[in-house]
């Protein structure tokens, strides 16, 4: 009877041993394993998320994680998380120099430089402010200037383009975002001499691109759908490969033939900068109107295209050196660039 009693615990005492195992595993699979699966998979879909950029003159060389947009804000920055990783091993910018004839029969140059980003927060704006980071028609400098301020805070520009014009401007209002800070959340009217045409164009994290009216949405909507940057000048000249400017199409200060810059998306992490020859020896007939540099930028191959400031403040810096040479060597508010990453 005790023998048999003895035999009854051994037999419960190894039961509970098991059913303590099977449940051990049980933790160690629903837990450890499935968090040690996710991660393999994430290493994976990292590694074969990145591959060759297209070879070109300008390419990455450096790394540096300083913002060399001048001033501060004291509005909430972006959101830092990307939806979307880039295709692209290193950003890249290639130099593409082309002519076209205008409607007036006058061939006039134009230079695309095309870029692929690494990451999103490669395409920058460099601003002039105050030290309190407002805006006033005293806060500008020549687009060198600006160059060397960029430099001088660590980063390697690859390529330039003059910007929106909007933040040093006494009459010009719309969105301002920079670098995923919000500078000013008004909108643009688009009545009376010099204002702009109501849209913008913003870049996201994502590495997407979009063309939008701004009566349609907040700057605080706009930072939480992952909002970089933001530009008010316009008009836009594209939008889902569509010219979006009749031909007599012009902003106030900048009729017909013209010099031109402009900014363009192809798709994700794929930007286009646009400037070109105008107005050589003063003539009124070289240079391009804004329905002839959409079809240029469609041409191209962009999706999206976005008018900037042009005239005299057009300027292209490349690679060490200014492109384009028929306009100013005007001073402006801000630049777009392309750094190294």
């Amino acid at each position: 009877m005790k023998k048999t009693a003895l035999n009854v615990v051994l037999l419960g005492s190894c039961f509970a041993l098991a059913l303590s195992g099977m449940a051990a595993f049980n933790l160690y699979d629903t837990f450890v394993a499935q968090h040690e699966a996710q991660a393999e998979y994430l290493e994976e879909s990292s590694s074969s998320a990145a591959t060759s950029a297209v070879t070109s003159t300008a390419t990455s060389s450096g790394t540096s994680a300083t913002s060399a947009s001048s001033g501060t804000s004291s509005t909430s920055a972006a959101s830092t998380s990307a939806t979307g990783a880039s295709p692209y091993a290193s950003t890249s910018v290639k130099l593409v120099s082309k002519s076209a004839t205008n409607s007036n029969g006058v061939t006039s140059k134009y230079y695309i430089a095309d870029i692929e980003l690494h990451s999103y927060d490669d395409l920058k704006t460099h601003m002039v402010t105050s030290s309190a980071g407002s805006p006033g028609s005293g806060y500008k400098e020549t687009v060198s200037s600006h160059i060397s301020d960029i430099k001088a805070a660590g980063e390697t520009p690859l390529v330039a383009i003059d910007g929106d014009s909007a933040y040093y401007s006494s009459y010009r209002k719309g969105y301002v975002i920079r670098n995923g800070l919000k500078y000013r959340s008004s909108y643009q009217t688009t009545s009376g001499t010099g204002t702009t045409s109501g849209d913008d164009f913003a870049t996201y994290q994502d590495g997407s691109a979009k063309a939008f009216v701004e009566k349609t949405t907040t700057t605080s909507d706009l930072i939480a759908a992952g909002c970089y940057n933001c530009w008010c000048f316009g008009p836009t000249l594209l939008e889902n490969s569509t010219v979006q400017v009749s031909e007599d199409e012009d902003v106030y200060q900048c009729k017909g033939a013209n010099q031109r810059t402009a900014i363009g998306y192809i798709d994700a992490y794929h930007f286009v900068f646009f400037v070109s020859e105008g107005r050589i020896n003063n003539s009124s007939t070289d240079g391009f109107s804004l329905y002839e540099m959409g079809g240029l930028l469609k041409d191209y191959g962009c999706t999206i295209a976005y008018n900037l400031d042009g005239g005299g403040a057009s300027y292209m810096w490349y690679n060490g050196s200014r492109i384009n040479t028929s306009s100013d060597d005007r001073s402006v508010g801000d630049i777009v660039y392309v750094k190294a990453s």
